[in-house]
């Protein structure tokens, strides 16, 4: 007679207090081609009479991740606001819906550069404080990484020589980066 193991896997979030965790935040060209274009900090220089918009990643909470048992997922909340420029309003260049991936504004961008309609909205935006409330899944990973941040996407519009950050707060357009920028080794859902 045979008997069956079950793996036992166990697993748990602990949040990292800001200021222990260094944060690394970089942005990507949108168009023409962002795997040509080098990775800039957030706070890189800019030219005048241009248009550009990048993609990037805000860093809201660190956690730190301990997990029993391979490819174990563990659940956590995330709940805050964020002061940032009105992304609402970027997205109505193209027709979205506020809880929409920003990945799909990138898309539109990319493929359709409304740059009289993004100079207009440029110039009216203004700072808005949102606030978010959310659940999360994160599985563990074999590669011994056990600190991760929860953001979201930013959208970096620079024009006229003036840069402002558009943090788009929602569910689609969470998840997980190692502190230093990269990707992190796992899977991450928003729930």
């Amino acid at each position: 007679m045979t008997q069956s193991k079950t793996a036992v896997s166990e697993g748990k979030l602990t949040p990292i207090a800001d200021s222990a965790l260094a944060r690394t935040e970089t942005f990507q060209l949108i168009a023409p081609d962002p795997q040509a274009q080098p990775r800039i900090t957030a706070r890189s220089g800019f030219s005048a009479n241009k248009v550009e918009a990048y993609r990037g990643f805000s860093q809201q909470k660190g956690f730190s991740i301990t997990v029993r048992g391979s490819g174990t997922w563990v659940e956590g909340r995330m709940t805050g606001s964020i002061t940032t420029y009105d992304y609402q309003a970027l997205y109505q260049i193209y027709g979205l819906e506020r809880n929409q991936s920003a990945g799909i504004w990138c898309f539109q961008w990319k493929n359709n550069s409304r740059t009289d309609e993004l100079r207009k909205t440029f110039e009216r935006s203004e700072q808005m404080t949102f606030n978010y409330d959310m659940k999360f899944r994160i599985q563990g990973n074999d590669f011994g990484i056990n600190e991760f941040v929860v953001g979201f996407t930013t959208l970096r519009i620079d024009m006229d020589g003036q840069t402002k950050f558009f943090i788009v707060p929602n569910n689609a357009s969470a998840g997980a980066q190692l502190p230093t920028g990269g990707q992190y080794p796992g899977g991450f859902e928003p729930i």
